[in-house]
């Protein structure tokens, strides 16, 4: 098991226990009329696909010794409390070395993520709503020579966004989202490099499809 799956494992066990707390919560919220009226927690789940279109930003190894290729995503809520719903996702973004000399003897590059999140869906029109949302996650950079040889490296993100949501139908969305997203890998380094390589400003598109439990 790699690190980025204990990672992953770990985000796994911290979801299952937040869940564990938040149904107790809803089960202590029943015995009282009016926090069971005013519906403060609700679960209600929706599962997000998406397309990555990422964009590298900056004075950095990953914007300047990197091409952006392509990327993928998924995202599942379940929880709501006060309409801010609680949830997570992951991430895998696929680069391609531009410059060697700089980035060392790889070829490709590969970018995989895990995060917990919380947005806060505000109805605009009919139809149309904007959602705000914020993330933390843990990551794993590898780079890699035709399978060959490898290199990984470690680290945290964080991120803010936002995204359109139509709904064609009650329980399915199409959205088109942007986020800024701030990484710090851990990188033991002289601190004439450190900036160059153990950060990135990544600005990046997303276009998808949301399943959402009936209401």
């Amino acid at each position: 098991m790699n690190l980025f799956m204990k990672l992953f494992y770990n985000y796994q066990i911290i979801k299952k226990v937040v869940i564990l707390l938040l149904f107790t919560f809803q089960l202590i919220a029943q015995e009282n009329d009016s926090i069971q009226n005013n519906k403060i927690v609700k679960f209600e789940e929706t599962f997000s696909l998406y397309y990555i279109i990422p964009n590298q930003i900056g004075n950095h190894t990953l914007a300047k010794d990197y091409k952006n290729r392509f990327g993928f995503g998924s995202r599942l809520t379940l929880v709501s409390i006060q309409n801010f719903n609680i949830g997570g996702g992951g991430e895998y973004i696929s680069y391609e070395v531009t410059n060697k000399s700089n980035a060392g003897n790889f070829s490709y590059g590969n970018y995989k993520n895990a995060f917990i999140l919380i947005n806060y869906p505000i109805k605009i029109v009919e139809k149309l709503q904007i959602t705000p949302t914020t993330a933390i996650g843990l990551l794993q950079f590898s780079q890699r020579e035709r399978s060959i040889r490898y290199s990984h490296q470690n680290g945290v993100n964080y991120r803010a966004g936002l995204s359109f949501d139509y709904e064609l139908v009650e329980e399915f969305d199409v959205f088109f989202g942007v986020e800024y997203i701030y990484t710090k890998f851990k990188l033991n380094a002289n601190p004439e490099i450190i900036d160059y390589y153990g950060k990135s400003n990544q600005f990046q598109i997303t276009i998808g499809i949301k399943f959402k439990s009936p209401k």
